[in-house]
């Protein structure tokens, strides 16, 4: 009996011609990114033999997880889709992307949301995406202004065959019309039918070119009822929407620019939480060790200023001190908790304290309605503003997400006095935080609604920086922000993919009534576009790896499967993924890769003509070699008194010679030396002398 994988997207499909978004693909024409799938009108067939053996990554994160954790481990697979410039790469993840983000507008609605942006549905767009989910086929078909969602069943099956046909009835369906659409009232059934036949996309391209919205001006939608004009990659952006609309698109972009001060702050966030919860976790990029932790206070200042213009509020000062003493009492009443004795910076702790209170109610949709109550106070705070309050920090205490992180840590430097400024190696960082965390679970238990449950709670709060110092193999100490550009790209991929991914998983964590209407994914489709940007062919060659090992150190509660597709030029990553699993596009159209991929030699892969169609040399540089060689006939006719009039500049036989000593390729220059003595003779000892040298070195060198 065939072995079908727990998760992963196997085929995309435009099923029109006119689609919006088909660009150079070709209508009614399957895209398999696993090998083994047959799509044929409502069937599936698929064949054991054909397919990659399912638990060729499993073996590696699952192992590492059984053993600390005794459960059976996360689902992985890695796809790749390869071809060359202009072949379509883009346009299969552009159109995956569209079809998602129809489906998601369809679901849950184009109504804007505070801070979040809006979904846009996309008009004209004709398409299919199959996906397998507890290894059952799945279907999301977009036709115009129809959405739906189709399971198949199955129908024949043998040793080495399946045969699906699709289901009558679509577990999803709706008709939608574009300019009336908002918020679908379903909400219960939404998170069903998303927890049981959806997942979660998480795309990263760091592509200066790429996810421009001046670039998809044709598909800008008009909103008549707001009269807004928008495009719909605008709503995909990463987005505090508590990961529910099921895809992101990450790094964030305003009009194709990405805030690369924004990235490097999240990067130190992020890398920063992976070595305090890992003891085990201190080296990066291979030859670099982690070695300790510069702590200083932030620049930035919280008060009344600053809280009214991140949350939109008009508070005068004296409005914002009583505020400011309400949500810290709120606090305080909520863990029954005195202020840790001699703190350094309480006053500024306590003015953070008010300020990620009030921006989480304007940013997150799920405590719009406590910031709708709170958001015309300007002079007085009034009872019914001060139950408002109580009521939200009452909600946010048992939000257990991402979204509460800040806070977390907020209180836990207000009821330990955890950190401060100075120096700190790894080793006390890891102390601090096991020691806070130990005072969090133990010493407030009785009273501790909002669980201290993972290391990241008890990270320094956001009104420190920190600064990253590490040491290379050669003994030098240097912060993390003076890491090349491509040893800082590996770890921001790496970390960000980690970080989202813990965050999506925390979804499941939370034990607050507004987590009810919360959709926990359980799958994520991770697509890595352009992975290669910044690398060296050694990064390269590791990346796959280094994708694995930080999923092995990661324990997910709810998360079940994960699955990549990396899009790709380089040969050294598909080394990693098996030909079965590899997608090839030759102008627009499925291609075959003419060698096998996992664990081939590099060189035999370059010499293809999937690679290097014209051969794996520089082009100048064989334009060089064609000039030497017309050079050497010019001089073997003007030999015979046959020189003709070619207006070129041809040099003599002393350039011509030097010119030839420039190519590293042994071969060839041997075959050019060869024909310049048949020219010019061999009589010139100091050239042959040179030659021989030449000859010596590289014997030696190898």
């Amino acid at each position: 009996m065939p072995i079908l994988s727990e998760f992963c997207v196997f085929a995309v499909m435009v099923t029109d011609d006119n689609s919006v978004g088909k660009k150079i693909l070709k209508s009614g024409k399957p895209y398999y990114l696993y090998d083994g799938y047959a799509v044929e009108g409502h069937s599936i067939t698929y064949t054991g033999s054909q397919g990659s053996m399912v638990a060729l990554y499993d073996d590696y994160i699952r192992c590492n997880q059984f053993r600390y954790t005794g459960e059976p481990g996360l689902h992985v697979n890695v796809s790749a889709i390869v071809g060359m410039n202009g072949s379509g790469k883009s346009s299969i993840v552009e159109f995956m992307l569209r079809l998602i983000n129809n489906f998601a507008a369809s679901i849950i609605g184009t109504s804007p949301v505070e801070r979040t942006g809006r979904l846009h549905y996309i008009a004209g767009v004709h398409g299919e995406l199959y996906f397998l989910i507890g290894g059952i086929p799945h279907m999301l078909s977009v036709e115009g202004s129809r959405v739906e969602i189709c399971t198949y069943e199955t129908k024949v099956e043998t040793a080495d065959t399946i045969v699906f046909s699709r289901s009558a009835k679509p577990v999803f369906h709706r008709d939608v019309d574009p300019e009336a659409l908002t918020v679908w009232k379903g909400k219960k059934n939404v998170i069903e039918l998303m927890l049981k036949h959806f997942f979660y996309t998480f795309v990263s391209n760091y592509s200066i070119y790429a996810y421009n919205v001046n670039d998809f001006v044709d598909e800008l939608y008009f909103v008549p009822r707001s009269h807004e004009v928008s495009c719909w990659l605008e709503g995909i952006f990463h987005k505090n929407d508590s990961y529910q609309t099921p895809v992101v698109l990450t790094p964030a972009r305003d009009k194709g620019c990405i805030n690369i001060n924004v990235e490097n702050s999240l990067a130190v966030d992020r890398l920063l939480g992976l070595l305090v919860h890992y003891d085990g976790y201190s080296r990066v990029n291979h030859h670099l060790t982690v070695v300790g932790f510069e702590i200083t206070q932030g620049r930035k200042n919280y008060d009344f200023s600053h809280v009214n213009n991140v949350c939109r509020l008009q508070l005068r000062p004296r409005a914002f001190r009583v505020l400011r003493g309400l949500i810290a009492e709120c606090w305080k009443q909520k863990y029954l908790f005195k202020i840790h004795d001699g703190l350094q910076f309480m006053s500024t702790a306590l003015d953070y304290l008010a300020y990620k209170t009030l921006k989480i109610a304007a940013k997150y949709p799920a405590y719009k309605a406590y910031y709708d109550k709170l958001k015309n106070i300007v002079k007085w705070v009034g009872e019914e503003e001060r139950m408002t309050l109580k009521a939200l920090i009452e909600d946010l205490s048992r939000d257990h997400s991402h979204v509460t992180t800040r806070l977390r840590q907020t209180l836990c430097y207000l009821m330990t006095g955890a950190y401060g400024t100075g120096n700190f190696s790894l080793e006390k960082m890891r102390n601090i935080a096991k020691g806070a965390m130990r005072s969090m679970r133990y010493e407030f238990r009785e009273r501790l609604p909002m669980a201290f449950t993972k290391d990241t709670d008890v990270l320094p709060a956001q009104f420190f920086n920190v600064k990253i110092m590490v040491k290379g193999d050669d003994g030098k100490q240097f912060a993390f922000n003076q890491l090349s550009s491509g040893e800082r790209q590996e770890i921001h991929a790496v970390s960000s993919l980690l970080y989202h991914l813990a965050n999506i998983d925390s979804v499941h964590r939370c034990n607050s009534p507004e987590c009810v209407n919360r959709v926990a994914y359980s799958r994520v489709n991770v697509i890595l576009e352009e992975i290669e940007l910044y690398y060296h062919p050694h990064f390269q060659q590791q990346f796959v790896e280094r994708l694995l090992d930080g999923l092995r150190q990661m324990h997910f509660n709810g998360i079940e499967a994960v699955s990549f597709i990396i899009v790709t030029h380089s040969p050294f990553v598909l080394s990693d993924i098996p030909t079965t699993n590899i997608l090839t596009l030759e102008n627009g159209q499925p291609g075959s890769l003419e060698v096998k991929s996992f664990g081939a030699n590099i060189h035999d892969m370059l010499n293809t003509a999937f690679f290097m169609l014209e051969g794996s040399r520089g082009k100048f540089a064989d334009w060089f070699i064609a000039r030497i060689v017309s050079d050497l006939q010019w001089h073997k006719e003007k030999k015979k008194g046959n020189q003709g009039n070619d207006n070129v500049e041809h040099f003599d036989g002393d350039r011509l010679h030097d010119m030839i000593m420039i190519i590293d390729e042994p071969i060839i220059r041997d075959i050019l030396l060869e024909q310049y003595h048949s020219m010019f003779g061999d009589d010139d000892r100091q050239k042959k002398i040179t030659e021989l040298k030449r000859q010596l070195r590289e014997l030696e060198d190898k």
